[in-house]
């Protein structure tokens, strides 16, 4: 197995760093907002990739816009929930159309975490 892709979403940024283009794409929430319709931060993207109900109130809110659809399936029951293990993301810029196909192998629950992103220097930095 090959890591291809590394991201992170912070309070107020993104970062994402593709290891098979080289290419390190960085940029404010607000970017990803525009996209996406609804607010982007770390409680957001959770809810995206869990498939949380209350994602849809910004989903399906007014200020939705037609260039953001994901798709779940493949659903593992927990003890009190069930989570996608897989999570097909498509969105269009305005310029370039993005999808994200992810297919989780493991979901750990209460385990700590740390976030380890270096862009190697001779990568091409895109900030969006």
């Amino acid at each position: 197995m090959i890591e291809a892709v590394r991201g992170a979403i912070y309070r107020d940024s993104f970062l994402v760093v593709n290891y098979i283009e080289r290419v390190c794409y960085k940029g404010r929430n607000e970017y990803l907002q525009r996209i996406a319709g609804y607010p982007v931060n770390p409680e957001s993207l959770m809810m995206l990739f869990t498939d949380d109900k209350c994602e849809g109130a910004f989903r399906y809110s007014p200020q939705r816009q037609d260039i953001f659809s994901v798709a779940y399936s493949d659903y593992v029951q927990y003890p009190n929930f069930a989570l996608p293990t897989a999570v097909d993301i498509s969105a269009h810029d305005g310029q370039t159309p993005i999808r994200i196909k992810a297919n989780f192998q493991q979901i750990l629950f209460n385990q700590p975490q740390q976030v380890n992103i270096s862009v190697p220097s001779r990568y091409k930095v895109l900030v969006l």
